[in-house]
């Protein structure tokens, strides 16, 4: 197995950045790593910045690479592919496969690209590009480090795309990097936000929940619910009715999952989670779905929604530190990074038409 890594050496000339390749014969140990690409393509206005390599089998059978970088003022996506079946040598910059210059990005970090619904042969497959914009800033919800899906088709030089959504309302799910499980898409990110995680505090570093990539053909977005193995979680199921009805649920360890149907025709939903010192409501209104998360920080408050989303399922993962959302199997997604070591210890639905409610404690 080949191990393909950004090396990283602030006071290095010329290239600060270079990726590197070590191999493993044992999937445990890993052998001395080599330079591999230690030169930026020479493209006018392309940073320092040239790093994050994903590297993935094209549909023209060829070994593709992406790297992140930014050209100017915009964010940009590397494209570089080899001949060699090992690919181990012989890595050739291709062009630029994705730009982006909303949001006051800084670089594109993290890139991936890989089929959704079909094998990557196949020209009427299509594929997603999931990419972190470093340092955006969505100034009408005060957002930052956005990261965007966007479906499209992949003929191995080109990427041309069809339909773009964020991967995260909340965007606390950063970094996110997808493989194939024989055929089926799978990701995992970073639950954490460099706006507000640093080396100083309680564990930014924890990981997502895994999610699925799906693409649903009815209106040609991507969906990214929890992989089925989350449910050998559930410990015990704590409550089939109360929350339903209306009532306070108890969570003894603050560790829980909590599926909830509802009725979208029946106006506005209010899910609160009671936590000793932070705020946390998800709500559905006419603007769309939001998880609110107020602190006691002096910080602006980023409005977290997914405009005009009005969902009639909704899935809902606690744990210590942390809140993941999949409405409607992922249609939409929100995952935040709750400071601290407290649990969430109850919850109630303030508001809304339910048509069933269920919690389960997680063995975690």
């Amino acid at each position: 197995m080949r191990v393909f890594f950004t090396e990283s050496v602030i006071e290095r000339d010329p290239e600060r950045e270079i990726q590197m390749v070590a191999t493993s014969q044992s999937l445990i140990f890993a052998g001395a790593a080599k330079p591999l690409i230690d030169k930026r393509p020479e493209l006018e206005g392309l940073t320092l910045d040239f790093r994050d390599p994903y590297v993935f089998r094209g549909p023209d059978g060829y070994w593709k690479m992406l790297l992140g970088s930014r050209q100017g003022e915009e964010g940009v996506v590397l494209l570089y592919q080899t001949a060699d079946l090992t690919a181990a040598s012989g890595w050739e910059f291709v062009d630029i496969l994705h730009r982006e210059g909303r949001f006051n990005t800084q670089v594109v970090e993290c890139p991936c690209l890989l089929p959704l619904d079909g094998p990557a042969g196949d020209p009427h497959t299509h594929w997603v590009l999931v990419c972190g914009l470093m340092h955006s800033h969505h100034e009408e919800t005060g957002r930052k480090n956005l990261t965007l899906a966007t479906v499209g088709h992949f003929d191995g030089k080109v990427f041309t795309p069809d339909f773009e959504q964020e991967l995260d309302f909340v965007t606390d799910n950063y970094a996110f990097q997808a493989f194939l499980d024989h055929g089926t898409p799978v990701g995992i990110g970073w639950l954490a936000n460099q706006a507000d995680a640093a080396p100083e505090i309680d564990f930014p570093t924890a990981m997502t929940l895994p999610r699925n990539l799906v693409y649903d053909a009815a209106d040609g977005t991507p969906l990214t619910p929890p992989i089925e193995g989350v449910e050998v979680l559930r410990d015990q199921l704590l409550d089939d009715s109360a929350l339903a009805a209306g009532d306070p649920v108890m969570l003894e360890a603050g560790q829980a999952e909590i599926v909830i149907e509802l009725d979208p025709h029946d106006g506005p939903f209010e899910l609160d989670l009671y936590h000793n010192n932070i705020e946390i409501t998800i709500k559905v209104d006419n603007e769309g779905l939001r998880l609110i998360y107020m602190d006691d920080t002096k910080a602006p408050t980023p409005d977290y929604v997914a405009p005009g989303a009005n969902p009639s399922h909704l899935r809902v993962f606690l744990d210590i530190g942390s809140v993941e959302v999949f409405a409607d199997n992922g249609r939409w997604a929100g995952t935040k990074r709750i400071a601290g070591f407290d649990p969430v210890h109850s919850l109630r639905i303030r508001e809304g038409a339910v048509k069933a409610a269920k919690v389960w404690s997680l063995a975690l």
